[in-house]
């Protein structure tokens, strides 16, 4: 017989997040990810400012001038105007709002277009020193993918974040400014000793999980307004950044300028397996999938896992959709299964398999036919959608890419609707608590 925990228990496992140990997300796959990781926790090349010239908007940095001091370090390019809206615009927010816990911040220009760098600098409101990064030799020792990116280093002078999400830039910076010198020296072996513990806590935790009743939170919680759209235009440039190139490819970045295309995504199937998701304060993950597809079916245990990670604050729903349609996209006008023989085709499947996350039968291809035309003529396989919890598309992109649930995490982060949905929770458990 199953026993139920107590809401004290389940509060702990939703809400206990402090400063200290809340994650920050990281950007990069692979082998460039990897080798950023190694260079975390390590003191920052001191070697890499020697690269650097032409400084204007403060005096020429050093790692000298910079010692005890946390940093946080921005390239950028007065040609990309996606660097500078959401490179040097976040950056000037971090200094404006912790210069007086000592945070330097510094902006690393393109080695092109240099001439129009002040200009640009001084039109985004940026009132800190940037330089020159002559021959690209700073972005190389930093293995600097794409304008913007995001480094911080702390008071002892070694590299705490990598290539961080602009989502997670203030989690970081508040990291940083919040330790003393000795703190931040400390902080290799502390976070190795944590991961240590993390992983006996994770053994532990598997049990308690099995035991948690998360019917004993009503799926809408009394008190729950969903935010208005202002809410959500209010994010701007903390929603997670869309790669130009691949942002025009898929649609959801207009052709020419490179600004955010908003589009709603549609989910309209004919059938729900368990049983319709409660979207309310929930971002919404959906991808396209067919069992005579093996392409699209190879995200289904990652889907499964997504949905058990996030079980409050996500739906992850795995489209059923015509094989006709997936192919053809290749081939749409091609003959297909009737809808009777595909709905006995879905329902063998679903006796055969047990899943944690939310089926779907989009027999009329409600998903794709709400993509943008870029994203139905170039399907990524298998197809992924991110779309926050008022139903705007965050992200197109594989759904078996490791960068994927970076977009998931990074959208939850800032969402307004789960940040309201879960004051909601957290409200309602302190109530029974009382």
């Amino acid at each position: 017989m199953r026993r139920r925990t107590s809401l004290t228990v389940l509060a702990v496992s939703l809400f206990a997040v402090s400063p200290l140990t809340a994650d920050v997300i990281r950007e990069g796959t692979g082998s460039r990810r990897d080798q950023l990781n190694a260079m975390e926790l390590a003191k920052f090349p001191a070697s890499a400012w020697a690269g650097l010239a032409d400084w204007s908007g403060g005096p020429a940095l050093t790692p000298e001038s910079m010692s005890v001091k946390p940093v946080l370090i921005v390239t950028w390019a007065s040609w990309y105007p996606v660097s500078i809206n959401q490179g040097l615009k976040p950056a000037q927010e971090m200094a404006a709002k912790y210069a007086d816990k000592g945070l330097v911040v510094v902006g690393i220009h393109h080695d092109q277009g240099w001439d129009k760098a002040a200009a640009a600098a001084a039109q985004a409101g940026a009132k800190f020193a940037i330089a020159r990064d002559v021959g690209g030799a700073f972005r190389t020792a930093l293995k600097v993918d794409q304008d913007p990116d995001f480094y911080v280093i702390d008071r002892s002078g070694n590299l705490r974040f990598a290539d961080i999400a602009t989502a997670s830039l203030e989690e970081a910076v508040k990291t940083v400014v919040s330790e003393s010198a000795q703190d931040a020296a400390d902080a290799p072996k502390f976070l190795s000793d944590r991961e240590a513990r993390a992983r006996a806590d994770a053994l532990r935790q598997q049990a308690i999980r099995s035991e948690i009743e998360l019917g004993s939170l009503p799926d809408v919680p009394p008190g729950f307004t969903p935010p208005p759209a202002e809410a959500y235009e209010a994010i701007g440039v903390h929603w997670p950044r869309i790669p130009e190139e691949w942002g025009k490819k898929v649609g959801l970045l207009d052709q020419t300028t490179g600004k955010f295309t908003p589009t709603t995504l549609a989910v309209s199937p004919s059938g729900w397996q368990p049983k319709m998701p409660i979207f309310d304060g929930r971002a919404v993950v959906v991808y396209l999938w067919n069992p005579q597809m093996p392409d699209t079916f190879r995200a289904f245990d990652v889907m499964d896992r997504l949905q058990q990670k996030y079980v409050r604050d996500l739906v992850v729903v795995g489209a059923y959709t015509p094989l006709a349609v997936l192919q053809n996209n290749s081939g749409y006008g091609q003959p297909q299964d009737s809808e009777e023989e595909q709905a006995k085709r879905l329902n063998n499947f679903i006796r055969s398999r047990t899943f944690r996350h939310t089926l779907a039968a989009d027999f009329g291809a409600s998903v794709l036919n709400s993509l943008p035309q870029g994203a139905r003529t170039d399907m990524p396989v298998p197809l992924g959608v991110i779309a926050s919890s008022e139903g705007t598309i965050r992200y197109i992109g594989s759904a078996d890419d490791p960068n994927f649930e970076a977009q998931v995490a990074s959208i939850l982060a800032v969402d307004p609707g789960v940040r309201a949905r879960r004051a909601a929770d957290e409200k309602f458990i302190g109530e029974r608590q009382k």
